[in-house]
Parts: C-alpha cells; structure tokens; sequence
C-alpha cells in the first residue's frame, strides 16, 4: 500500500517489535521520533542536534507517552493518517522527511504530542523541512498564501510603535474559548494591517507559538473557469490551515470575502469559513474599515457572531511623531539617508496640517518615504523645504511669487507664509463682480498662485441648481435613486483635487439647499456626500461671482460694505488678536503696532492691506500702524 525507503522500512519494523513488546497489536506513532534518532546522519537527528533536545529527552518523553490500544488493525488510525499525507508530499518512496513532515502535521497523533511535551514548536520544524525539502502538496497549497511569520524571522516586517494596547488585545481575543477571532475595524490610515503584521513579529519575538498566514484571494480565484474550482482550492487552503499547530489566518478588506467566488448555485468566502469558524478549527484576524462593516458583516449576523471587534483609533500627532521616530532607522537603513528628528515633527505638523483625505500615520508615513526616495533619486538632503515640496505635490498647488492682476492675491502668499490665517477659518473666500475679463484675470491669478492646472477650477451656475433635485448633480443621488453610485460633480472634483478653485455665477441667486452647503463649507470645513463621507475644504477656494447688491455668504457685514472698494473682496481671515504669532511678524518686519484700540472685525482687512504694503515697499524702515479717530493709518 505505501512505498517506503529502506531507512523507513527499518524504522517501521523495529517499532513494530517494540509496539508487540509493549503489549499491542495496532502500531502508533509513538515509537517513531525515538527510532528516527537512530538514523545516522538523519534529519531528525539534525534538528535535533540544532535545537539542542537530548536523545535521552526523547526517549523519556516518548516512555512517558505509552498507552494500550484496542486492536484496530495493523495501523491506528493517527499513524495511518501520517502515512498517508507522508505519501501525499512525496515524489516517490515516503523517506525521513516526509514522515517527519506528516508527524507534524497530525495534531491528534502520539508523536506529534511528543514534540511538543518537548519544548519544540512543530510551525518551526515545518518551515525548517520546507527550506530544506521540497514538498509536493506543501508548495501546491502554499501558493495560495503569504506567511506574514515567516517574514518576521527573516526581519523583513518593521517593528510597531505605539500600539502596545491593540496587541495585548488581539492577545486575549485569539486565547478566548469563544468568539477568538479579532476584527480590526477602523478608518482606512489608521495602522490596521500594520497592527497583525506587528503582531506576527510580537510573536516571534515572543516565542509565541503562532503562525499567521494572509490570504491571496486573487490569485485563488484565477484560472477558475469551472464551477467547484473556487470552492476546491477554498476547501485545500482551509484543510492546510487548519492541519497546522496555531495557524492564524488574516485577511486584510475582510469585507470583500462576502460575494468574493460566488456564482449560480456556488458559494462565496464567507459562507465557505463559516462551518470552520463555527467548529473553531481556524483561527482568522479581520481588518476593515468602519462603513464596510457596516454594510456587509454587520448585516450578516451567523459571521457577524463569530469575530470579536477592536476599534482602531487614528492616533494623536505626538503619537505619530513617535510612532515615525521608531520607524526612522527601517527607512534610513533602505534609503541610506540620515534623519533628524526635529525632521520627523516637522513632517507630521506639516502633513497633518495640509493633507485632509487621509489619516495619521498613513499620510505621515507616505510623506516621509516618498520625500526619502525622491532625496535619494536626485542626490538631495532631506530638508524642510523637500518636505514643504513633497506635501505640496501630494496636495496639488505650489505657492509662487509671480506678477498678479490682482494685490490681494499676492497679499494670499504673505497671509499663509507667515501664517497669520485664523485656525478656525478653512478655506479662502473671494467675492468678484460679473465680469468677464475680470474672473479670467482673477482664474489666472489663482492658477499662478497655487500652480494649479485647469482642470483643478470648477465652474458651476447657482441658477443651474435651484431645485432641491438639481442638487443631487452636486452630491450626488440619495440612497435607492438612479446614480447613487457615482459621485455628485463638486464632491468628484474635491474628492480627486483637494486644492481646487470653485467659482460659483451667479452666487447671489444660491437657493437654500445650495446656501446650506457653502455655509457648512465656510463654517465646519467639510461637507457630506450622498454615501455620508466626510469631504474637507481646507485647502479650496470659493470665488463668488456677484450680479448685483447682496449680503455675501461668509462674509461679515462690514467686510462686505468695502466691496464697492475694490473690484474683488477677499476674505482674508487673519488673526484678529494681539497674540504672540502675529506680534513676531510684526517685529520680523520692523512695525509697530499701537495698543491704544482694539481691533474690530472692520479693521482685519485694511490693518492687513498696511502690513502688506509696508513689507512690499518699506522693508528697510519702521512703521506704526495706528488709529486716527476712524482710520486706520501707517506712519
């Protein structure tokens, strides 16, 4: 029935002398491990010796471990479930190491209790005989999986920072009787995938006895042409998983298992792992983000039971800086370029302060290797400017001191270097009468300034959307209407260029759905989506074209009576208090402000035009910008 070398033949007939000295019939596999010692030169013997496990160990736990079988036959029923995977992973004879691979296998086995009463960990000695060996069913099922334990031990996983909590958690989910299965669940940035394969290098480190393996579920459902084909690899992945000691199963976007496979009268994923979760001969960490769960395993109640969640926060900033300062010798080391660490928290003040779409430390993380790359690639040091430079390209406009049509535009270039803007304020708001060559000039302008390319200026006609329908173009549709799976246009124009330009005719004649949606923009920074995703405005500007008298939205009374001032009215949002951020521009430019008055909100913009002109074209004098009854003078 089974084919095997010579050495195994000695082997199986010297345990079965033993087994009938014993007192049984039916040979097991406890007398194997001891037997396979005495093979000069054996892989056993080798590991062995490696792991430094006496044969008097052996043979003491193996006395330790017999029993009395009842008559079964000639095999018991382990044993022959060791010959036969034995024979499953063999090119040929079963030899040495594919008996020993089988044995580690066959959790139920004598011989596999053995090994691990002896201190040793059969995930090890099975990726020990695969470096070694080459094993016909072992490769075949493996293709279908990455082991995330395996690239720690070849260090090729980055250490985690910061994240102690989520994996003391994880810990105890995974050593439950029940519900042991931890789903990540958090925004998309946050350090989901980066808390398993951290935890997979916790592990190692640890001496845990944990083997986690991520699924490649696109690659298992290629070449699948026939019905079944999907449901069988499914099934030989999960029989693999589950036949190894403390397997762990990850699947990142575990959301995408339901629908994943399924066709007419075949099943998807999720309902191919539900019998193993039910009968807990797996184990699966989960990682999603909080809508998708709440659209699909959610509402899925027999998966939903069977996960335990952990919520993952987006962490703080000064989390992030430290969490970048432990990463930083891992990217120093591949890119071979030297970081400060006032580099790294000036990275992060900076991104988390321009990028809005994303969160930390995703979008910190991403600045800092994209910077070290682009450094490395053109011969540069990593400096404040390179990172001003990256963050900026990831935004989509550069600030340049060009020749304007307009002052105030240029004044927007000294407001934000210096960065006079009022924290609550997120956006500029720029009023400008109908006029054609006015709002050209005003479109060329604002592409100098930001260096932004056409595409990223979008024009709508607030006369276009007086209807609360018409606003479903913008939004987009509500759910269960006809294109609430496409994006409105204003949140697909935001949502692919951040730093937009959005210049609203006829703005005067905004209806009041529309009027609610710039006024949250200009308020709250941010508006919603028909889907309910939140889309920041921090970085747009607003340029309102006038047809006529109007209270301005956005705009404060008295601002708005200096429109008849200028042909274009900006918003500047300066500080409006004395505190210490507007004192030291003050004092870099040599002026002088005097205390004798307050500022108001009507003195916010003219104060700001004397700064302006002062620096421009005083920059070697002192000045002192003062009031004079009603007026605001430079002296």
């Amino acid at each position: 029935m089974y084919d095997f070398s010579m050495s195994i033949a000695e082997v199986i007939k010297r345990v079965k002398e033993r087994t009938k000295q014993n007192g049984n019939q039916t040979i097991g596999s406890e007398f194997f491990l001891s037997e396979m010692l005495e093979i000069e030169g054996g892989i056993f013997q080798f590991l062995m010796n490696e792991y430094d496990v006496k044969k008097e160990e052996v043979i003491d736990e193996t006395e330790s471990a017999l029993v009395l079988r009842h008559d079964k036959g000639e095999y018991s029923d382990a044993l022959t479930k060791i010959f036969d995977y034995a024979q499953g992973v063999s090119y040929g004879k079963i030899k040495e190491e594919h008996l020993l691979y089988a044995i580690l296998h066959c959790k139920e086995s004598i011989a596999y209790k053995i090994i691990k009463s002896l201190g040793l960990s059969p995930s090890d000695l099975i990726i020990d005989l695969e470096e070694i060996y080459d094993f016909k069913e072992s490769k075949e099922e493996m293709k279908y999986a990455v082991n995330l334990t395996q690239k720690a031990r070849e260090g090729k996983l980055d250490s985690l920072f910061e994240y102690d909590n989520y994996l003391k958690r994880m810990l105890v989910i995974l050593n439950k009787k029940y519900k042991n299965n931890p789903l990540l669940v958090g925004d998309a940035g946050v350090g989901k995938t980066a808390i398993v394969e951290g935890f997979a290098k916790y592990a190692y480190q640890n001496n845990l006895d944990y083997e986690i393996l991520t699924l490649n579920l696109s690659q298992m459902l290629s070449n699948t042409k026939y019905r079944g084909d999907f449901e069988s690899r499914m099934d030989e992945a999960m029989n693999y998983i589950s036949s190894r000691e403390n397997a762990i199963l990850f699947i990142d976007e575990i959301h995408t298992i339901i629908g994943t496979g399924s066709s007419e009268n075949s099943l998807d994923v999720a309902n191919i792992l539900k019998p193993y979760l039910a009968r807990a001969d797996i184990k699966i960490i989960g990682a999603t983000t909080i809508d998708e769960y709440q659209k699909t395993i959610f509402k899925d109640k027999a998966l939903r039971r069977r996960f335990d969640l952990i919520n993952v926060l987006e962490p703080t900033l000064d989390v992030t800086k430290k969490i970048l300062l432990g990463l930083k010798p891992s990217y120093e080391d591949f890119h071979k370029i030297k970081l400060d660490d006032d580099l790294i928290s000036y990275l992060c003040d900076e991104a988390d302060a321009k990028i809005h779409n994303k969160k930390r430390p995703d979008k910190c993380i991403d600045i800092l290797d994209e910077m070290l790359s682009y450094a490395k690639i053109n011969s540069y040091k990593a400096t404040s400017d390179l990172v001003d430079h990256i963050i900026d390209d990831r935004v989509g406009y550069h600030l340049r001191k060009k020749e304007y049509h307009y002052k105030e535009i240029a004044k927007l270039s000294f407001i934000s270097e210096n960065k006079l803007k009022e924290e609550k304020y997120y956006n500029y708001h720029i009023a400008i009468y109908n006029n054609f060559e006015a709002i050209e000039y005003l479109k060329h302008d604002l592409m100098v300034y930001l260096g932004i390319s056409e595409e990223m200026i979008l024009q709508i006609d607030a006369l276009m959307y007086q209807e609360r329908s018409a606003m479903e173009s913008l939004i987009g549709s509500p759910k269960g209407y006809v294109g609430y799976d496409e994006d409105g246009i204003l949140s697909h124009q935001l949502l692919t260029y951040p730093a937009s330009v959005i210049i609203v005719e006829n703005s005067n004649a905004m209806s009041g759905p529309l009027k609610t949606i710039f006024n949250q923009i200009y308020k709250q920074g941010f508006f919603y989506d028909n889907h309910g995703t939140q889309i920041k405005t921090n970085h747009l500007v607003i340029v309102d074209v006038l047809s006529k008298e109007r209270n301005l939205v956005g705009f404060n009374q008295q601002e708005e009576r200096r429109k008849t001032e200028y042909d274009l009215v900006i918003d500047d949002n300066i500080k409006s208090s004395l505190n210490k951020k507007y004192k030291e521009i003050l004092d870099k430019y040599k002026l002088k402000l005097h205390f004798g008055f307050e500022i108001l909100p009507s003195h916010r913009m003219k104060i700001n035009d004397l700064i302006y002109d002062a620096i421009v074209n005083k920059k070697d004098e002192e000045h002192e910008i003062v009031l004079d009854g009603d007026m605001i003078t430079l002296r």
